[in-house]
């Protein structure tokens, strides 16, 4: 089984003080209320006490959340960076600092009082997302981070938005729908069929990806319980892509490719100065 690194932080595995081997479990570790992921990314792990290239993170520091929308949220005002959203169920047990994902984006609560929360949107933000083109009185998914402990229901999502991506079409299928999107190249490069993918922050499957093009199949609970239904053909939406796929993708192309050039043959003896 593959366990996924999240925070693509990686190490030899050596005690620096004197170059030997550390011995690091393959397996969920609680240390004082932090769960670790550790994983061998690297062929030459030897085992628990052999060297080789591990990554790690800390579930408890990280803000990920999972794709299951919690409930649908009304944007009270709009001032500047500055944006009100109002809630219910996000607000119990919220504290300032916490995350709440809005159609998919990661941000941070900065005030909140018994109906409604405040969050400052970067400008980066408002371009990259469909954040900026929202007004008083339209409605959002909304979702609170995970706990550590919590049950994952749907996938790893971080609330990064990779791009917008755009509605197609949809089919009616009974009481289902099939939604068709066009994503952008920062997540149609990881598209696979039965893949995961996030579309304003709800969790899909990917199916029949071609190209630039997929469709998911939509439930009805999903129907009535997140804000894609109000999404017509030609409407933006935030699309992130399988935070795992991604780690992979990157992981497996990373410095694979040398240009075939002079320096590159002397160093390995196929030319040298005349």
């Amino acid at each position: 089984m593959f366990v996924p690194e999240i925070s693509v932080l990686l190490w030899e595995n050596r005690n620096k003080k004197d170059n030997k081997p550390m011995s690091f479990p393959r397996t969920w570790e609680s240390r004082t209320r932090q769960v670790h992921i550790v994983t061998a990314l690297d062929p030459r792990v030897r085992g628990d006490d052999g060297s080789g290239l591990w990554a790690t993170s800390t579930l408890a520091e990280k803000k990920l959340f999972t794709g299951i929308i919690e409930e649908i949220g009304r944007i009270a005002s709009l001032r500047g960076p500055e944006l009100c959203v109002e809630a219910t169920t996000v607000l119990e047990g919220l504290a300032e600092g916490d995350s709440i994902a809005i159609n998919g984006a990661c941000m941070t609560a900065i005030a909140f009082d018994a109906t409604t929360f405040r969050v400052q949107v970067s400008p980066e933000s408002f371009e990259k997302t469909t954040l900026g083109s929202l007004a008083p009185g339209d409605t959002v998914n909304l979702e609170r981070a995970m706990a550590a402990n919590q049950r994952l229901g749907g996938h790893f999502v971080q609330g990064h938005v990779d791009g917008m991506g755009e509605v197609v079409g949809m089919e009616e299928q009974g009481e289902f729908q099939l939604w068709h999107f066009r994503a952008p190249a920062e997540v149609a490069r990881y598209l696979i069929p039965k893949g995961s993918v996030a579309i304003d922050g709800i969790s899909l499957t990917v199916v029949n990806p071609i190209e630039d093009t997929f469709s998911v199949a939509i439930i009805p609970a999903t129907l009535e319980k997140t804000v894609l239904p109000q999404r017509n053909t030609g409407a933006k939406v935030n699309m992130e892509a399988d935070m795992i796929g991604k780690h992979i993708y990157h992981f497996m192309h990373h410095d694979k490719q040398e240009t075939l050039s002079m320096d590159f043959l002397r160093a390995h003896g196929f030319a040298q100065e005349k």
